[in-house]
């Protein structure tokens, strides 16, 4: 039996109230994946913006950059 089958055998067997329990767990699961997921993504697109071949900035090139 899979797991799936197994959960919902289970979930049949509990009162409504506690099934609503474990909807509100699963979609904290979910979540949880989702925001691994972004910040995957995020780490991708920093790394991409700020390779090793990135300039050294000096402080005057920072100081240069304040005047604009």
């Amino acid at each position: 039996m899979s797991v799936q089958e197994q959960v919902v055998e289970l979930l049949d067997q509990l009162p409504e109230h506690r099934q609503r329990f474990v909807l509100d767990f699963v979609r904290f699961v979910a979540w949880g994946d989702e925001q691994d997921d972004w910040r995957s993504l995020a780490r991708e697109e920093f790394s991409r913006a700020y390779a090793d071949d990135e300039p050294e900035y000096t402080e005057g090139d920072v100081r240069s950059a304040d005047h604009r």
